[in-house]
């Protein structure tokens, strides 16, 4: 996903989305896990998007 000028990689982490953050496409900087697991168990499948506008009306208080 790009957003603010970064491109945003999700990947699967041992049933967590993992994430990573590149301006380039080439170098890349780890981030926190995106989602972890929860009392639910593992996030193995999801998708993501930006909805800075709260479009979709899922956010409280705003975009996200």
């Amino acid at each position: 996903m790009y957003y603010n000028g970064e491109y945003h990689l999700f990947h699967q982490d041992e049933g967590r989305w993992g994430h990573a953050v590149s301006t380039d496409l080439v170098h890349w900087k780890r981030s926190p896990i995106a989602i972890p697991w929860n009392e639910l168990g593992n996030a193995w499948s999801g998708s993501a998007i930006a909805d800075p506008a709260n479009a979709s009306g899922l956010f409280q208080g705003g975009g996200g």
